[in-house]
């Protein structure tokens, strides 16, 4: 719509006047639809029914005021531009017609001069409620997608906290009431919950999101009460680099937590059965699959895994050799050094592992890793020869363990050859066998500890025992 087919009433009760007026604005506007009142009544009376987009009123009407006409008109709904014309030019009479909420003040002159001025004073109306209607559609817009998103937040199955960085809370869906056991009309900003277990929380994620511009997303797990919750802060909003809206989603996992565990428990069980026949199998290395579990784990932790992480890694460490339950027992016992066709048969306990651990559904790389716990960096190792990155984290910390307690303990055909012998193996092997970093942290925790530190207490006595013959 444009002011060339608006809606325009003229209220002037001297009717040569209201039909300059007319003429004048119909050269102007040609396609805009023109209607007349003569008096106050009837200019009501037809702006109730004709619904015009402006009105041109005369101060001065045989019934009433003008100001009280447009007080009558300013009172009533819709987008009416008005414009009061008198031929007083009294200034306290245009501050009141501008306080009434006229669209703008037309002084009426002997010379008629401002019938040239009105077309002006109507474009210009006309540009102002255009503006109004503009404005008020996009504050509808505005309300209409707020309240779907509302609705959406609402029915979305996690909690969901929208927030401002000041931490101004904008709105709790229905799930975050009731997880978090607040109610929003009491809880204003995230300091209204501080004696909350979750609202230190809550501060901590978001001063990481807002001290880095390009962080997408922080998540965390965090026990509150009985309840295992994950916390994920994310940007809801960025203007001009600013961030201007966070959204904190909060999902109970209390459940998924224990099935995990429960299943994790089952593993366990049935890892820890498995490791037993393979030592009842071969009890010269009875505790060798703990003592690299020990080894292992050690220097994951020095390297800051993540304890979920590190249960893998203890279930890889216990199964590694779980492939030599397919190899004779005279090998594995044999107190001589093997002949290569024995050897070989003996290397292929790593592809027998993964054959019996591969349809098991492991939440980690457990088959894997034992497939790949004798790799070594430079591709020299076995089964499949892989080369430096093509080799997992967890099978590089197996192998460096499996070396330290295989060089320090017993074997059928040899005594154990003491912890120096195997720290020059890992310093022999450094960076082109074996992983530098694992070394670092491996030789760093003998020598916190002063010595061997991973003696099971299956094997410890047997150890002490053989390493005083060995000296003998």
């Amino acid at each position: 719509m444009n002011p060339f087919s608006a809606t325009i009433l003229v209220c002037e009760d001297d009717p040569d006047h209201r039909m300059l007026m007319v003429e004048a604005l119909q050269e102007q506007f040609p396609s805009a639809r023109f209607i007349e009142a003569e008096n106050g009544a009837e200019c009501l009376e037809l702006l109730s029914r004709e619904s015009p987009h402006i009105v041109i009123l005369d101060y001065r009407l045989g019934d009433m005021d003008g100001i009280e006409v447009l007080e009558r008109i300013a009172a009533q709904p819709g987008h009416v531009a008005v414009l009061l014309v008198t031929s007083q030019g009294d200034e306290q009479i245009a501050v009141e017609a501008m306080k009434k909420g006229a669209a703008d003040y037309v002084v009426k002159d002997s010379r008629m001069a401002f019938i040239d001025h009105l077309p002006i004073s109507v474009q210009q109306a006309f540009r102002r409620i255009q503006a109004e209607i503009e404005k008020e559609d996009a504050l509808e817009k505005v309300r209409v997608s707020e309240a779907l998103n509302r609705t959406i937040i609402d029915q979305m199955m996690e909690a969901i906290v929208f927030v401002k960085p000041d931490g101004s809370i904008l709105h709790l869906n229905k799930l975050a009431r009731l997880l978090l056991g607040i109610d929003q009309s009491e809880i204003r900003h995230l300091s209204d919950m501080r004696d909350h277990p979750l609202a230190g929380e809550f501060e901590i994620r978001m001063k990481e999101l807002m001290n880095d511009a390009n962080m997408r997303m922080v998540e965390s797990e965090f026990i509150c009460g009985e309840m295992i919750l994950t916390i994920r802060v994310s940007p809801a909003m960025r203007e001009h680099d600013q961030l201007v809206g966070i959204i904190i989603a909060i999902s109970d996992i209390t459940k998924t937590r224990r099935e995990e565990m429960e299943r994790l428990e089952a593993i366990n069980r049935t890892v820890f059965a498995l490791a037993k026949a393979v030592e009842l199998r071969d009890p010269y290395t009875a505790g060798h699959a703990s003592n690299v579990v020990t080894i292992a784990t050690a220097i994951a932790r020095r390297i800051n895994w993540d304890e979920k992480r590190i249960l893998g890694l203890k279930l890889a460490g216990e199964l590694h050799d779980i492939g030599k339950i397919a190899i004779p027992a005279e090998i594995l016992t044999r107190p001589t050094q093997l002949s290569p066709i024995e050897r070989a048969m003996l290397k292929e306990h790593t592809e027998n592992g993964y054959k019996i651990l591969k349809d098991i559904h492991f939440p980690f790389p457990v088959a894997e890793a034992v497939y790949q716990h004798h790799e070594v960096l430079d591709g020299s190792g076995y089964p499949r020869g892989l080369i430096g990155d093509q080799i997992i984290p967890e099978a590089r910390i197996l192998c460096v363990a499996d070396v330290l307690d295989a060089i320090t303990s017993h074997r059928p055909y040899r005594p154990g050859l003491g912890v120096d012998k195997a720290i020059e193996q890992l310093r022999k092997g450094y960076g082109t066998w074996y992983d530098p970093e694992v070394v670092d942290n491996a030789l760093a925790l003998i020598e916190e500890a002063g010595g061997v530190f991973w003696l099971s207490d299956s094997t410890s006595y047997d150890y002490r025992l053989r390493e005083i013959r060995h000296e003998n």
